[in-house]
């Protein structure tokens, strides 16, 4: 198996269910590519993610508040190649109650539990979900956008997803 479809099979792996290790990844530190838009301040950023302006632990009835739909994912190699945009038909809810739940769209019985997710920080820039540390180059009350560098067998990619209402 080739070294990219290697980097594709673990991306595809990573939307949300599982994630391989990655690297600093910081806009600063290697997010070339990836798409950058309004970050709301600090004071908003639980309530833009997960609908509850006390975020995580911030509500009697914890779960899924705001639906965000998939609208693009990809896989930008560090040599400069994109994959195609990889989508799933599915929306996410950052879940107030730290769990990311996922349903099919137009299908709301549909919703599943996934895994954990946390801020990472108090700066509340980036999430970690299944260990691994995703920066936010877009995050408002329209899309949300983060990404993560990662390397396998001596080559990296970038993966992204950007999430819109």
């Amino acid at each position: 198996m080739s070294v990219f479809k290697k980097l594709t099979f673990v991306f595809l792996s990573s939307l949300f269910f599982f994630q391989c290790n990655s690297d600093d990844s910081s806009p600063s530190s290697g997010l070339t590519g990836v798409p950058t838009g309004e970050i709301v301040p600090l004071v908003e950023r639980d309530e833009v993610l997960t609908g509850d302006p006390n975020g995580l632990g911030g509500r009697i009835e914890a779960g899924p508040v705001i639906w965000w739909l998939n609208a693009e994912s990809k896989i930008l190699t560090c040599d400069g190649s994109e994959s195609d945009d990889i989508t799933d038909g599915y929306e996410y809810s950052f879940g107030t109650d730290g769990i990311v739940y996922a349903r099919i769209v137009g299908l709301p019985s549909s919703q599943t539990a996934g895994e954990t997710w946390s801020w990472a920080s108090s700066a509340k820039d980036a999430i970690i979900y299944q260990g691994v540390t995703f920066n936010f180059t877009e995050l408002n009350s329209n899309a949300v956008t983060y990404g993560s560098k990662q390397s396998f067998q001596g080559q990296c990619a970038i993966t992204y997803q950007r999430f819109t209402k």
